[in-house]
């Protein structure tokens, strides 16, 4: 038997994502699964410059982070649940009336981009008419080039249109009006940066855009 990944499977596993890790059996018997059969996930870790068969780390609750049962073929892990720029071994056993096997997956993950800030200004304006700036600086990756994500959140249509998308830091633009609601016109706009791996931070700010 042996596994492999599934969903997020670059040279680098991205914290910010999910991991999909799933087994295949060539034995026969292997494949007769029954009430007898059972499989065992478990996860292990530790720092990428460290060497050695002691360094292992066994975590505790994988349970807690994982989104599929971890007594099924497949495991799923959850999104920002693995340490960045760590590395990895998730093992799986398997046990039947007349077979057992044992199959691992290394790998090792990779840092989202970080130590940086977002801004939008000025943080109030009118509708159509302000033109706001989004800008990003001080952001940080092994894995360039950084993508830049800009939208909003249309209460009109709760939809989140895209504004911008590109490697600039900072773009310019006139917002529709903010919602109503006590007279506020609040706007809620994001911030996602992404790097090259897929690895992204999001982040968000509310200003008023009024139409008056």
């Amino acid at each position: 038997m042996y596994s492999r990944c599934k969903v997020n499977c670059k040279h680098m596993v991205v914290t910010t994502d999910i991991l999909s890790v799933t087994s295949r059996c060539f034995s026969t018997e292997c494949l007769k699964t029954n009430s007898s059969s059972s499989f065992s996930w478990e996860l292990f870790y530790r720092n990428v410059n460290e060497t050695g068969l002691l360094n292992w780390i066994k975590v505790d609750d994988l349970e807690n982070i994982a989104l599929s049962n971890t007594s099924s073929k497949n495991l799923v892990l959850k999104a920002n649940v693995l340490k960045p720029e760590m590395s990895y071994v998730i093992r799986l056993r398997y046990r039947s009336f007349s077979y057992k096997g044992l199959t691992e997956y290394s790998f090792t993950t990779s840092r989202p981009p970080h130590g940086g800030n977002c801004s939008v200004g000025p943080s109030q304006g009118k509708a159509y008419k302000t033109m706001f700036t989004f800008a990003c600086s001080g952001w940080k990756t092994k894995h360039l080039p950084l993508l830049y994500v800009f939208s909003y959140y249309d209460p009109y249509t709760q939809l989140k249109p895209l504004l911008f998308r590109a490697e600039e830091e900072k773009f310019s633009v006139k917002l529709a009006p903010g919602e109503p609601i006590d007279n506020n016109f609040e706007l809620t706009v994001f911030f996602s940066i992404i790097d090259s791996l897929g690895g992204r931070i999001d982040d968000q700010r509310s200003i008023k855009v009024k139409t008056y």
